[in-house]
């Protein structure tokens, strides 16, 4: 069995583990098929089982990608190691979003994998479906909320996906304090908030406490904060 060391305050996507739930913001598709690529070959090299939820792109595209940068899939997919599901058969069946419905489907996700010999689910979706007008899409925060407090994590590995194109600075603030963990330009960063609410607010005395140093998550912060008080 895979062992890990005790969780430094930095890393990379490599130091992801069962029982992570991460949220990966990224500026340009360069980014996006650079962590995707290794989300997917470092589950595939650890013999995890992989669910990847899209909306914004297409599932064959992302396939193509994948295969182009080297990653082996035709026996992935061929025993359903590795899927792909759309946001519309998942987060908003029936045109709804539910949290309680979607921690039920990864509850029975898990289950899944574990009762077909393996050891982790891991899983990947695109959050960008919460800018839709549908009902529930509201209850983005409280969902990811509650996927810290499930009693799957130990068997699960969660990364939530934002398009920094997509997502005003207030909504990405308040979603990286809800996630433990961080990764952004390539590094994985423990949230250093001990509270998720009046995020932007809490984001800015961590900018000015001591514990905040020169890096990717200090330079998002402050410049999410700064688009929060002079949007474009």
């Amino acid at each position: 069995m895979e062992t890990f060391a005790p969780r430094p305050s930095s890393g990379t996507l490599a130091d992801l583990r069962p029982g992570d739930h991460a949220c990966c913001v990224y500026a340009t598709e360069d980014d996006h098929r650079r962590f995707l690529t290794a989300f997917i070959r470092d589950g595939l090299a650890r013999g995890e089982k992989i669910l990847y939820i899209v909306e914004q792109h297409n599932p064959l595209d992302i396939v193509t990608s994948l295969q182009d940068a080297g990653v082996e899939l035709e026996q992935p997919l061929a025993r359903e190691q590795f899927g792909l599901v759309t946001a519309d058969g998942t987060y908003l069946r029936q045109g709804r979003f539910d949290p309680e419905r979607m921690i039920a489907l990864f509850r029975d996700e898990v289950r899944r994998a574990v009762g077909e010999g393996y050891h982790t689910f891991r899983g990947t979706g695109e959050m960008s479906w919460s800018l839709r007008a549908a009902a529930g899409a509201d209850r983005l925060i409280e969902y990811e909320s509650l996927i810290n407090a499930v009693d799957i994590n130990a068997h699960a590995l969660l990364l939530c996906q934002y398009d920094r194109r997509c997502f005003g600075a207030e909504r990405l603030l308040e979603t990286m304090a809800v996630h433990p963990l961080i990764l952004l330009d390539g590094g994985l960063y423990r949230n250093p908030l001990t509270r998720a609410d009046d995020a932007p607010e809490a984001w800015r005395a961590w900018l000015d406490s001591p514990e905040s140093r020169d890096g990717a998550l200090r330079r998002e912060v402050a410049s999410l904060l700064t688009e929060r008080e002079h949007p474009v």
